[in-house]
């Protein structure tokens, strides 16, 4: 815990070296920024007391997946941003709320699972994450048509197609 400045259940800043983190159990909070530039971290464990992540907060990191539990509710803006070796995101049943620009510029990201509980994806949520070719959406066709989905979303991503429980839907 000596990495971690923690405040009243909201994390505001993380100190340590990277590596493989396991954020205390009692967080409810990830604030801004907390995680930002720490290249040396290679993945996090978010315990299901956190219910939101805030803007930047992981940031330009050495992140190479990430699993965002369902406690969860909103995923701030640029959260993940520019986490170039990102592969995978998980995002379990729970989220609502996928800000802008969340994702934006992994580039090697390859594959995301988006839960039915979301019904918002942000603006550029997604742009510029080249190597995405495979996006599970764990509802129907008719639950994804339903989802706001900001300007620019999945602007210069590997796919064209949103894989749903029962058939595929063609990103426009």
């Amino acid at each position: 815990m000596d990495f971690f400045d923690i405040k009243n259940g909201l994390l505001i800043k993380y100190t340590g070296p990277g590596g493989d983190v396991i954020i205390p159990e009692g967080v409810t909070s990830i604030g801004d920024s907390a995680f930002q530039g720490c290249i040396g971290l290679t993945s996090v464990e978010i315990p299901s007391s956190v219910r939101s992540i805030g803007e930047v907060a992981f940031a330009e990191c050495g992140l190479t997946s990430v699993e965002i539990p369902g406690s969860v509710t909103t995923i701030g803006g640029v959260a993940f941003a520019y986490c170039y070796g990102m592969k995978t995101v998980v995002i379990r049943e729970g989220v609502n709320t996928i800000k802008a620009a969340a994702f934006m510029d992994c580039s090697g990201l390859t594959a995301v699972e988006i839960p039915e509980s979301v019904t918002s994806i942000g603006n550029d949520a997604f742009r510029g994450c080249r190597r995405l070719t495979s996006i599970n959406y764990k509802g129907t066709q008719n639950r994804w048509q339903a989802i706001y989905k900001g300007f620019y979303w999945a602007l210069s991503i590997g796919t064209n197609i949103v894989h749903c429980m029962d058939g595929d839907v063609k990103l426009k």
